[in-house]
């Protein structure tokens, strides 16, 4: 089944159990496992833990989850209704390569909530997509432990989960942050969980096809016209240490270039949290 064939199929998760989802998603998304979950305490544990070992795509969605994550071991609100997925692809490249893919992911996540008619994504390094800057969703990238016998990566393609987490409906009050959702932003007409992993899964397949060919020159493009913090004056928390700078794009790496009296500095991604000043 080609994914576009159920984008017009609305409505609340409640229409659907995880049975007849999980066939759907699974007919949309050949030669992978598909797995659809009442509840879990997270889809990217959940898929780290799980360990495959053959070289399929598996993909993980929950109704819930007990113990969302966002980056840095942050906590990610789970409440029914929203889309809580993870997709663990194996992709032909080494670990030393794969810093800006998580970029490159979030590229694809804009283009595909744009085709639902999602206006005015921003991203904001390295994982976030906004609205008005309001957070609309989170990307987390992980990488799961080595078997001590397994074959060196660069020899057998690293496995990777990539975890999406989307505010679909209406947010409770008790969210902490400033956040909106796709019922928001689409006056109440927000895409179901089955036309939503079907298509995102889908395109990050493509994603992972396009970023191992080309790498991230691919999407530096489509990263600079949605990118939130270039030129914008911003504090860089790095461990106890505070700085100041403006940002100046991203580097090929995947890295934040930032703009001090000093010069120029890189921040990776799993180093500091960054706040616009």
């Amino acid at each position: 089944m080609n994914p576009g064939a159920i984008s017009g199929s609305w409505g609340m998760p409640e229409q659907l159990g995880s049975f007849a989802l999980q066939a759907v998603i699974q007919s949309a998304l050949p030669d992978s496992c598909v797995t659809v979950l009442e509840q879990v305490g997270s889809t990217n544990q959940w898929l780290l833990d799980s360990q495959p070992s053959d070289r399929l795509d598996h993909f993980c969605l929950a109704l819930t989850q007990s113990a969302g994550r966002g980056r840095r071991g942050k906590d990610w609100q789970s409440p029914v209704g929203h889309f809580y997925g993870s997709a663990s692809l194996v992709v032909s490249l080494p670990p030393s390569a794969l810093g800006p893919l998580s970029l490159a992911i979030a590229c694809t996540v804009a283009e595909v909530l744009e085709g639902f008619g999602v206006a005015g994504i921003r991203l904001k390094w390295p994982n976030d997509i906004q609205i008005d800057g309001q957070k609309l969703a989170g990307i987390l990238l992980e990488l799961p432990p080595s078997a001590p016998n397994a074959r060196s990566n660069t020899e057998r393609g690293q496995r990777v989960v990539v975890g999406l987490g989307v505010n679909r409906v209406p947010l409770g009050e008790s969210v902490g942050q400033s956040a909106t959702s796709l019922t928001n932003v689409l006056a109440g007409d927000a895409p179901s969980l089955e036309a939503m992993a079907s298509r995102l899964w889908a395109a990050m397949r493509d994603c992972r096809s396009v970023f191992e060919s080309h790498g991230f020159a691919a999407f530096e493009a489509a990263w600079r016209e949605r990118d939130c913090l270039s030129g914008q004056d911003v504090t860089v928390l790095q461990g106890e240490t505070r700085w100041v700078g403006r940002a100046d794009g991203v580097t090929s790496d995947g890295n934040l270039r930032v703009l001090t009296h000093d010069g120029s500095r890189e921040v990776s991604a799993g180093e500091v949290s960054v706040r616009a000043a």
